[in-house]
């Protein structure tokens, strides 16, 4: 159980890292609000697909 978790730990380590500097870039060059407005606009179309295709992914 402990090798799971730790391979688990490494595994959302490394996929997190790229994110986090690749945001610090963009805050950088575009601010904050840039950011939290793509970032919105993310999560609202995820939102639009899984209301419209939500179904046919959870009844397979």
């Amino acid at each position: 159980r402990g090798r799971v978790f730790g391979n688990f730990s490494f595994l959302v380590t490394a996929t997190s890292v790229l994110p986090v500097i690749f945001s610090g870039s963009i805050v950088e060059v575009f601010g904050i609000r840039f950011l939290l407005f793509m970032l919105a606009v993310m999560v609202f179309f995820v939102y639009a697909i899984s209301k419209k295709f939500g179904n046919r992914f959870l009844a397979g």
